[in-house]
């Protein structure tokens, strides 16, 4: 339990100094664009871990972490869960995730990934 709320304050440490860089006017290029799209992910994964609980995420077996993961995508964000290396679903194409969250939950390792779903 501890773990995740570490991992919570590091991924909202992180977004804030993201935001910091990204609001700040010298960094007004396409490099811009990508930080927020990277913030706005990560806070999405944030959402995610909020919406149904630490307690419910602790204790779902992996088919419940991927189908409440698959739920939570939508037309602007894809969702995915890596579950020791073995996705719940395809992932979407072109390229590696924007943001991820790594942490432990079941025997091994569980990866959340987002995307975006339309590039502007």
């Amino acid at each position: 339990m501890r773990f995740l709320d570490i991992a919570t304050a590091i991924l909202l440490g992180s977004s804030a100094i993201t935001g910091m860089a990204v609001w700040t006017p010298r960094n007004a290029d396409a490099g811009t664009q990508t930080q927020l799209t990277q913030m706005e992910l990560r806070d999405a994964l944030l959402r995610f871990m909020q919406q149904p609980g630490e307690a419910w995420i602790l204790r779902s077996s992996p088919e419940e972490l991927c189908t409440q993961l698959s739920s939570f995508s939508n037309t602007s964000e894809t969702f995915l869960a890596l579950v020791n290396g073995h996705p719940c679903t395809r992932p979407p194409p072109g390229g590696s995730p924007v943001a991820n969250l790594t942490f432990d939950l079941f025997p091994g390792e569980v990866i959340l990934e987002a995307w975006p779903t339309a590039q502007g």
